[in-house]
């Protein structure tokens, strides 16, 4: 019973424990040697008696500058052009696996002050490259810049950058003044731009309208002129028909009658009576005075 009590007080003494969001290096807690070959990830491990792990984070760690509590406290520094500058930011590393052995051997467990450091020299040298006038026209470059820089700073001790804000840019008030009555001008003038481009529009719209309304005009005029020639041109085609229709009925009644040329003109008279809406012939009277009424 005594060696099973004590294998199994072994057992536990050689299983070690990392939570999901850890990495993990084996310390002998007895010659306090820290084995920095293998690195283990979260979870249960045997790892052997009298062993235990020292923990590091595998996810994404944010360090602060700013005026919050447990912060870095803001970086001061001065522009390119020499104004007073104060920057509030954040950025996030994250340690590399893969070299987790060699940043204990270069920092112990103290990585985050050396991070702080190297994040600290880094961002006061670059915020010093840049203009105040930059501040307020590509701060999201200025970021960007910013993280590159310090990602490959982080790279030399063994980490990375995942990420980096700037949160508050303070200048001097009279520049900060100063730009936002330079913004407030440029915002005026973009404004009276953008009126005169519709003023612009319109007068174009109302130029494309009156053009439109004549090409409209001009289409119908011509289309009614070439109503009236082809109703013209009909017409007188039809008349020229009836015509042609009329002389050859003549011609077909004087073969068919055999009527001379003085008998045909009287035949035509006759048919011309006959044509006309309530006429009345009067025959017998010799050399007297007829009256045709006219069309009713």
């Amino acid at each position: 019973m005594g060696s099973s009590c004590c294998c199994f007080l072994l057992l536990l003494l050689s299983v070690g424990t990392l939570t999901p969001l850890q990495y993990g290096l084996t310390v002998n807690l007895i010659t306090k040697q820290v084995n920095s070959d293998i690195v283990y990830e979260g979870g249960r491990h045997l790892i052997g008696p009298w062993k235990s792990f020292l923990a590091f984070p595998s996810t994404r760690v944010t360090v602060s500058f700013d005026t919050m509590k447990n912060s870095q406290g803001p970086l001061q520094t001065r522009t390119k052009d020499g104004l007073a500058l104060t920057l509030q930011l954040a950025f996030q590393y994250r340690i590399d696996r893969a070299y987790l052995g060699k940043l204990f051997a270069l920092a112990n467990q103290q990585y985050e002050p050396l991070f702080v450091r190297n994040a600290r020299d880094v961002l006061l040298k670059a915020a010093a490259d840049y203009e105040a006038i930059e501040y307020w026209q590509d701060r999201e470059k200025i970021g960007k810049e910013m993280r590159e820089l310090l990602n490959t700073r982080l790279s030399q001790v063994y980490a990375t950058c995942g990420g980096l804000q700037i949160m508050v840019i303070d200048l001097p008030p009279e520049f900060e003044t100063s730009i936002v009555q330079t913004q407030v001008t440029e915002q005026m003038q973009q404004t009276r731009h953008h009126e005169q481009q519709a003023k612009r529009i319109s007068a174009d719209t109302e130029v494309l309208k009156a053009q439109y309304n004549r090409n409209v005009t001009v289409t119908r005029n011509g289309a009614d002129a070439l109503y009236t020639q082809a109703v013209g041109i009909a017409q007188a085609e039809a008349q020229q028909r009836l015509l042609e229709v009329e002389a050859s009925a003549m011609h077909k009644v004087q073969e068919q009658l055999k009527l001379t040329p003085e008998q045909m003109v009287t035949y035509q008279q006759f048919v011309a009576y006959h044509s006309l809406d309530n006429a009345s012939f009067v025959y017998g009277l010799g050399s007297a005075l007829v009256t045709l009424p006219g069309r009713a």
